[in-house]
């Protein structure tokens, strides 16, 4: 007689979650070794893997990388890389070394500015270091100007505690017109690169000759003197390094001429854009600063 066949047993169709719970288990696992190792101190994080990284130096399994910034003291992922400053110009050097020499000579007095309030008839600052001031502002003018002074397109001038820079209608201006030339604009340029290192205020004055300005364009010389001010100082504040609270324009028309406007030659120099920085503030700017 034939023996009967063993039912066969029921195939199993949850046999993956054995491997979806050890997926799980480890997945847990490792969340909480991340946990962990936000909760640590950063210090305790550096000595946990510089003793990993020991042991497995000491069996053999790895060697130091040169430059390692574990085992060499440098700076890691765990520890950002210092910030190095860009360097200053020359400029900039010379004038942050007359800055604390100065500011060694006098210590800053919140109140007004200086170490002592200054009577009406003191300078601001005083003096010497005033003269000393100007001097330097014009040595680092000359020395970035060199080529321009040379071609005769500019002049600097120390007129006591101001500094003033002279540049002739044509090396600005067409005839006539208050539109800067755009082959001029960068000598326009480097000059308030130049000013934006130097301490103190700007006075931008348009100058013009006696002669009547074209009354189709302009009311009167006033008017086109302080317009050729106006675009100059729109072109030196365009640099987002110069503070524009430092720049003033005026026009003063013919009223202040170098020459008498009796030659074309004179009438020439007399039509130009004087760029003036003083050092310090005047008297009554200064009064107004003196806390009651």
């Amino acid at each position: 007689m034939a023996k009967k066949k063993k039912a066969e047993a029921p195939e199993n169709h949850e046999r993956w979650l054995v491997s979806y719970a050890d997926f799980m288990t480890l997945l847990f696992a490792l969340f909480v070794v991340l946990y962990s190792f936000a909760m640590a101190k950063q210090s305790d994080t550096r000595e946990l893997i510089q003793g990993f990284i020991d042991s497995l130096g000491k069996i053999g399994l790895i060697s130091p990388p040169a430059g390692s910034p574990v085992m060499q003291g440098g700076t890691g992922i765990l520890e950002p890389a210092p910030i190095t400053p860009p360097s200053a110009s020359p400029q900039e050097e010379l004038v942050a070394e007359k800055t604390s020499q100065l500011a060694a000579a006098n210590p800053v007095n919140e109140t007004i500015g200086t170490s002592q309030q200054p009577s009406d008839t003191e300078s601001w600052p005083h003096k010497a270091e005033e003269q000393e001031w100007v001097q330097v502002s014009k040595q680092l003018l000359e020395q970035q100007l060199t080529t321009q002074i040379e071609s005769k397109e500019l002049e600097i001038e120390q007129l006591g505690s101001q500094l003033m820079i002279r540049i002739g209608e044509q090396a600005l201006f067409p005839a006539d017109s208050a539109f800067l030339q755009s082959q001029f604009i960068p000598l326009v340029h480097k000059i308030s690169d130049i000013l934006a290192n130097i301490p103190g205020q700007i006075v931008v004055t348009g100058h013009t000759d006696n002669s009547q300005a074209p009354v189709e364009l302009y009311r009167n010389n006033w008017e086109l003197s302080v317009l050729r001010a106006a675009s100059i100082v729109q072109t030196l504040i365009s640099n987002n390094k110069l503070d524009a609270t430092r720049v003033i324009a005026q026009g003063v028309a013919d009223t202040r001429p170098r020459y008498a406007n009796d030659t074309p030659a004179h009438r020439q120099a007399n039509r130009r854009v004087e760029i003036t920085l003083s050092q310090g503030k005047p008297l009554e700017e200064r009064l107004l600063l003196i806390k009651p």
